[in-house]
């Protein structure tokens, strides 16, 4: 059985998840942020991933990250998180986090190869 992976992105405009069986997405939900704690508990119920990022540019619930960690392996992606990538850019601290986990999704679909340059 191949392990299952829960991404999270909590962004200024919308709140997305998305479940991943090896590198094969299974199953994407976009949902309000009044919905986020019963929807991730129902994801984490129905998938029981192993595995969780959470990407979040907002104040969201602790509970949250509470249950993430209660029930996963739990990573939140930061400027501190090991990434595939060295990342040059200029001012990372500024580096929207969902641009973060596109570059690093794509760092392993190509390998050796350049997948982005922000200027």
């Amino acid at each position: 059985m191949f392990p299952v992976s829960l991404c999270i992105d909590f962004g200024n405009t919308n709140f997305k998840a998305a479940i991943f069986q090896s590198d094969r997405l299974v199953e994407r939900y976009q949902f309000k942020e009044a919905e986020a704690m019963s929807t991730l508990k129902n994801i984490i119920s129905l998938y029981n991933p192993q595995k969780s990022i959470l990407a979040s540019v907002v104040n969201h619930e602790q509970g949250i990250v509470s249950l993430l960690k209660e029930n996963t392996t739990y990573t939140k992606l930061d400027l501190n998180t090991k990434l595939p990538f060295l990342n040059a850019y200029g001012s990372p601290e500024t580096l929207g986090h969902d641009r973060i986990a596109l570059v690093a999704g794509l760092s392993r679909q190509y390998p050796s190869q350049t997948v982005w340059q922000f200027q």
